[in-house]
C-alpha cells in the first residue's frame, strides 16, 4: 500500500513538470528556428540583390525605360526573386513580375526609402500587387557616388512559412518522442523509489 501510494504522488507530479519541460523546449526552439529560418531568408535576397546590382550597372549604362524593365524580367527569371527597379522620384522603371507602367510610385515603402539613403533596406508586409504578405530587401542603384534608385528583390513569405511549418512538424515529434520517453523512465524511477 505504501508502495502504490509513493508512486501515486511522484509520478503524477514529475511527468507534469516533464511535460512542461518538453513543451518550453519545443516552443523555444521553434521561435529561434523562425529567427534563424528569416535571416537566413533575408541574407539570401540580400545576396540575390547584390548580384543583381552589379548586373544592372553593368548592363544598362545608365539607361532608363524599355531596357530596364527588360533587365528587371531577366533578372527575376534567373534569380528566382521578384525583381523590381526604383528611380530616385519614386517610380517603377522596371519589375519582373509587373507592367512597370501601371505600378503606382514606390518612394513611401519603408526598405525604398533606406535603399534610396544608402542603406540596405529590408521589411515584411503586404504586398497590394502580388495580394499576399512579402519579403523585400532593397539596395541602392548607383551611378559614381550619385544614388540613382533602388533595386528590390522579393519573395513571397508562404513560402518561408511552408518549410517552417515543416520544421516545427519535425520539432513537435522531437519533442513528443522525449516526452514519452521520459514519461516512461519516470514511471520506472518512481516504481523503483
Amino acid at each position: 500500500m505504501p508502495r502504490k501510494r509513493i508512486l501515486s504522488q511522484l509520478y503524477p507530479s514529475s511527468l507534469v513538470m516533464l511535460v512542461l519541460s518538453v513543451v518550453a523546449v519545443t516552443w523555444y526552439s521553434s521561435h529561434v528556428a523562425k529567427g534563424l529560418y528569416m535571416r537566413s531568408a533575408e541574407e539570401s535576397l540580400l545576396a540575390r540583390a547584390r548580384l543583381c546590382e552589379r548586373y544592372i550597372a553593368e548592363r544598362s549604362g545608365g539607361s532608363r525605360g524599355a531596357a530596364v524593365d527588360s533587365l528587371s524580367k531577366e533578372l527575376g527569371r534567373v534569380s528566382g526573386a521578384r525583381t523590381t527597379v526604383v528611380l530616385s522620384s519614386g517610380a517603377v522603371a522596371g519589375d519582373s513580375d509587373a507592367n512597370p507602367r501601371t505600378m503606382e510610385n514606390h518612394g513611401d515603402r519603408p526598405e525604398i526609402r533606406r535603399a534610396l539613403a544608402g542603406e540596405v533596406g529590408a521589411s515584411v508586409r503586404y504586398s497590394d500587387t502580388d495580394r499576399r504578405t512579402t519579403m523585400y530587401v532593397a539596395v541602392p542603384l548607383r551611378e559614381g557616388d550619385a544614388i540613382v534608385g533602388a533595386l528590390r528583390v522579393s519573395m513571397p513569405i508562404s513560402l518561408v512559412e511552408q518549410r517552417l511549418r515543416e520544421m516545427y512538424i519535425r520539432i513537435s515529434i522531437g519533442g513528443i518522442a522525449v516526452a514519452l520517453l521520459a514519461a516512461l523512465v519516470s514511471y520506472v524511477v518512481a516504481r523503483r523509489l
